[in-house]
């Protein structure tokens, strides 16, 4: 497996603990759905709902194609080095609900992605669509950032959650 191989796979395999543990903290679904894993030596949960685990598994997996091609880093990666940038947002992740306000029951959840380049993007897979104000978001909703890292050369990552005002 090249260097990016192993890059994209360790990046795919981080979105998917973090939209278990992002559902788990949030509580959009029941607490006692969801079993400890460790995840870079950082304790994690995730679903033990196999529809849901299906959904988010193949959902992840339709990321693959928007990797970038080539990749031309100043210095050599180390996969040690990612993941440990990742561990530093799954340990945040753990005390979001310090500081996002409680959702509203009824919730549901979407993943939203953004990229640089339409053309990457699978059209049976993905829908390109302009946000709807009001629509899928919490009213009066802000956006409170989460937690950013950036490996030179592999990616940048931004994390963002909309939590109401409290």
């Amino acid at each position: 497996m090249s260097d990016r191989e192993q890059i994209v796979q360790v990046l795919l395999e981080f979105v998917e603990a973090v939209l278990h543990q992002l559902l788990f903290v949030r509580q959009l679904y029941s607490q006692e759905l969801f079993e400890r894993q460790r995840l870079y030596g950082v304790t994690v949960r995730k679903s033990r709902h196999p529809e849901l685990n299906d959904y988010l598994h193949e959902l992840v997996s339709s990321l693959k194609v928007l990797a970038p091609q080539q990749q031309r880093p100043t210095e050599p990666l180390d996969v040690d080095t990612i993941q440990s940038q990742l561990r530093g947002v799954i340990l945040k992740l753990q005390y979001a609900d310090s500081y996002l306000a409680r959702l509203p029951a009824g919730c549901t959840f979407e993943v939203v992605v953004y990229t640089h380049d339409r053309r990457t993007v699978p059209i049976d897979t993905w829908v390109e669509e302009q946000p709807s104000p009001g629509f899928l978001e919490l009213p009066q909703a802000e956006i409170v950032p989460v937690k950013s890292c950036t490996v030179e050369g592999a990616f940048q990552l931004q994390l963002y959650a909309e939590s109401q005002p409290t």
